[in-house]
């Protein structure tokens, strides 16, 4: 299809499924390539927002099937938003282009990075699951099961990944983002993370890659971002001042150490 200048939001369909995606800048006449990013577990493309605009090129946030605003599939497996990550960018003609994944986002990128290396021109991991994949503990899923129905129990979950975030409307809507993902998914994500295991996968990729993650994540610590980075030859870059979120919580500062390694 035809790439157009400028949509902030726009719901597609792919194999019948809608799927929203938030857009800005534009591929046509465009010498840089497309970037697109990928959410976490429970998340959506709005968690981009604050950052949608500032690459020069044509920008992609979808919501994945099963997330947000979009539609519900029957599967939810790490390798099966991977293929559909790749229908989204065949949808918008992007042959290849720079990869970022968040969290849950980061397994796809890998998965997707790593099957289809050629795609990929620079990889970027944010608070990304472990390379070797995330075990959620048994005694964590009766909560998870909570999750579904009890929206108070979700927001506190979401309010210790985005710790510093002050912007209450904002947080409200993630939240309203994450109740409407498909009820099966909430175990179903952390039974697949479990086994989104890329540390054999990862030679595979060749591309510059960026480990980036919160000096206050509570997921993601010292050991496990630098496990990823050393498993991608990667840089790796700690962000002071935020907790698992930092495109939400500290967006100019993010940003800033993407733009330094796309030199833009």
């Amino acid at each position: 299809m035809e790439n157009q200048a400028l949509l902030k939001s726009r719901t597609i369909t792919i194999l019948g499924t809608p799927i929203r995606v938030r857009i800005s800048g534009s591929s046509v006449k465009n010498p840089l390539p497309p970037l697109i990013l990928i959410h976490g577990n429970t998340g959506s493309g709005r968690w981009f927002e604050k950052v949608l605009g500032k690459y020069p090129g044509l920008t992609l946030a979808p919501d994945l099937p099963n997330f947000g605003e979009s539609g519900h599939i029957e599967e939810w497996s790490v390798p099966d938003y991977s293929r559909w990550l790749g229908f989204i960018a065949d949808y918008f003609d992007c042959d290849s282009f720079i990869l970022l994944g968040h969290s849950f986002g980061g397994a796809v990128a890998m998965d997707f990075a790593t099957a289809h290396p050629e795609r990929v021109d620079r990889l970027f991991l944010v608070d990304s699951s472990p390379v070797g994949g995330l075990v959620t503990p048994g005694e964590h899923y009766p909560v998870i099961e909570q999750y579904k129905t009890n929206r108070d129990l979700l927001a506190q979950a979401l309010r210790a990944v985005v710790p510093t975030l002050k912007d209450e409307t904002l947080f409200q809507k993630l939240v309203d983002d994450a109740a409407a993902m498909k009820p099966e998914s909430f175990t179903g994500h952390a039974d697949t993370l479990a086994k989104a295991d890329y540390r054999d996968a990862a030679s595979q990729y060749k591309g510059p890659v960026h480990v980036l993650y919160g000096e206050h994540d509570v997921l993601i610590d010292d050991q496990k971002a630098e496990e990823t980075a050393k498993a991608f030859s990667a840089t790796l870059d700690k962000i002071y001042g935020c907790g698992h979120s930092p495109m939400v919580e500290l967006p100019d500062k993010f940003w800033n150490i993407v733009a330094g390694y796309l030199q833009i």
